[in-house]
């Protein structure tokens, strides 16, 4: 008996043909009401299971029945029976089956191609990114309305736990781009995404929003709102709480906070807290840098219980230099106040969090304080990118590597196109000794040629390169003179400072101290790092002045020691620089030998004050004892 024919005589392979037809449009049909009805994503899986288990059974019923006009019977022998010609069912049949084992394939192997990013680097888990929402009008105004929208959103739901959220500088970067959400999501890292619109007319404001699964682009949830602007901040948190139900439903994501109902805001106040967030994210431009500080505190003047506003006020005006009126102290203490104020209202405020543990480094120098802000901050923000570099930073001033690398790399991962971030990762390795991973970072990140510039002048200056710092600040000067890059010319202490630095790597003490004048003069007009007098003399090993102008800096009040490389280095420091009297004095200010101790537990004590024996070449017997 030749077993193919047996097969199309009993009617095996329509029968089996008809079956997949079938269960594929079944599974269509389940897969459409489960998305419909929010139902757990294992229900897909379920019932694919069930077909497979089926397909067996099928095919033993196909073999051993038939159907005939008396009902469902055995099927005799087939001995006298023909083979059917292949016919019309047949080949529809057929035709379908190919259509739709074509359709699964490419579903399961073809997808777009993907941003390199390392593999510690990634998102893993239920993810989900939140693009700027499109603004219908173009107009300035509901721009900055759907950006400030999305960015809320995006950091309400950083405080969900169980779900990795990609940050703003990534998912941001995909504005105004025709990639469809596959790529866009493999980019990111990220299964889910949320887009949508935002339209404005007078006082009337209509939001879309819509939930979209990367791997198929369904989408899982939309919804629209057409409401007052009063209502905008109702709209808001009406489309978390929705996202927040479907996830919960069909991913098992749950949120660590119990949300409320919406604070009461002004509608104002919110429009010039939105103005703020949307240039703190460009602060690289001095003028977005100021605009936001002002923007939010407008947004405070108008709503004194406004705890968003007051937090972000705290953050930017932590995060900024001091203006003109204001000593270093004065200012520290004005982003305390609205970080306090924050939590007056909100305790439960992460950002406002993140800025006291800022404070507490660099304003109070209470280390264990700071280390606690940084960890209820991570307990209600999990998966803000920004809590977990500055727990980066917090980790590298106490000297403790493994978790500076961890919080580093999660940041990264939350963030992967946020090239702020890296370039402080970058910078964080070299501190470190790190050189190679900070190679690997620099030479991974797609930075623009400026960034790649800057780059390469940061790794020849921890190295103390010569070659390689002159090779970077010729390029870069050679790219501020093309009128195309849009930069101003370096000023002429700015060219001193860098060709100082070259001099000082090669040893040429004479052409460092000719320069120096017109260095000290920049440094104390701070159109460079204050601290440079002193690096220069460290590099020239004068490790007395380099000391003395490092501790005459922090007496006065005009630097923190912790934004100095001789205090977060995690890697030894030199030796004549650490016996000096002056660099013990930095050490013995508040709070300093509290973090000694700190240090010295994590292993990090290369860069504390030494004494004894091996301090006679720096000091000289009488002076070391």
């Amino acid at each position: 008996m030749n077993l193919l024919a047996e097969l199309r005589k009993r009617n095996v392979f329509r029968v089996l043909a008809a079956y997949l037809v079938g269960s594929w449009l079944v599974m269509q049909v389940i897969g459409f009401v489960a998305n419909a009805a929010e139902l757990p994503d294992w229900i897909d899986s379920f019932v694919l299971i069930v077909v497979l288990l089926g397909l067996p059974i099928v095919g033993i019923a196909a073999w051993a029945l038939e159907l005939s006009p008396d009902g469902v019977k055995s099927t005799g022998s087939t001995d006298d029976t023909p083979v059917r010609p292949f016919g019309l069912v047949d080949g529809v049949l057929s035709a379908a089956v190919v259509i739709i084992v074509s359709l699964f394939a490419w579903q399961q192997f073809a997808g777009p191609a993907s941003v390199q990013v390392a593999a510690d680097e990634r998102i893993s888990g239920q993810s989900i990114a939140v693009l700027p929402f499109v603004a219908i009008s173009e107009a300035p105004e509901d721009i900055i309305l759907g950006d400030g929208l999305a960015e809320e959103m995006l950091n309400v739901l950083a405080q969900f736990p169980d779900l990795s959220v990609a940050g703003r500088t990534s998912s941001f970067s995909f504005r105004d781009q025709q990639e469809d959400i596959p790529a866009i999501g493999e980019a990111l890292g990220v299964s889910h995404v949320l887009e949508g619109s935002v339209r404005r007319s007078g006082e009337q404001v209509r939001v879309t929003a819509q939930l979209i699964r990367v791997t198929d682009g369904f989408h899982i949830w939309s919804g629209n709102y057409d409401r007052p602007f009063s209502d905008i901040l109702e709209v808001q948190d009406e489309i978390v709480r929705r996202i927040a139900q479907v996830l919960t439903i069909r991913l098992g994501v749950s949120s660590n906070v119990e949300r409320g109902a919406a604070p009461a805001t002004n509608a104002r106040a919110y429009e010039q807290y939105l103005r703020g967030r949307v240039m703190w994210a460009e602060r690289h431009d001095d003028a977005n840098r100021s605009g936001a500080i002002v923007a939010f505190q407008t947004a405070v003047d108008i709503d004194p219980d406004f705890a968003g506003a007051w937090a972000a006020l705290a953050r930017a005006v932590l995060y900024s230099g001091p203006p003109d009126g204001y000593s270093l102290s004065e200012h520290l203490q004005r982003g305390r106040d609205a970080a306090d104020r924050a939590l007056g209202i909100d305790p439960n405020n992460a950002e406002a969090m993140v800025a006291l543990a800022y404070w507490n480094m660099n304003g109070n120098r209470n280390w264990q304080a700071a280390q606690e802000w940084v960890e209820r901050a991570l307990a209600i923000a999990p998966n803000a990118a920004f809590t977990h570099y500055q727990a980066a930073m917090l980790y590298e001033v106490l000297g403790d590597l493994d978790h500076m690398t961890a919080a580093l790399r999660r940041a990264m991962a939350l963030d992967p196109l946020n090239l702020t971030i890296r370039d402080n990762a970058i910078d964080r390795y070299l501190a470190a000794g790190q050189f190679g991973e900070a190679r690997r970072l620099a030479v991974g990140a797609q930075f623009p040629r400026l960034w790649r510039i800057r780059e390469a002048a940061d790794i020849a200056w921890f190295m103390r390169d010569a070659d390689a710092f002159e090779t970077a600040i010729t390029e870069f000067r050679q790219f501020a003179a093309d009128p195309a890059n849009g930069l101003d010319a370096p000023l002429p202490s700015q060219l001193a400072n860098s060709a100082a630095f070259v001099a000082a790597f090669r040893g040429d003490a004479a052409t460092v101290l000719e320069k120096m004048p017109t260095i000290m003069d920049a440094a104390e007009q701070y159109e460079i790092d204050p601290m440079t007098p002193a690096y220069l003399h460290y590099f020239l090993a004068d490790y007395e002045t380099a000391a003395r102008q490092f501790y005459t800096l922090v007496q006065r009040g005009e630097y923190n020691p912790a934004d100095s490389t001789f205090v977060t280095a995690i890697t030894e420091i030199d030796t004549g620089l650490r016996c000096q009297p002056d660099y013990h004095a930095i050490w013995e200010m508040p709070g300093m030998p509290e973090l000694t101790e700190i240090r010295r537990a994590n292993g990090a004590s290369g860069n504390l004050p030494l004494s004894g024996p091996e301090c006679d070449e720096w000091l000289g017997e009488d002076v070391a004892e």
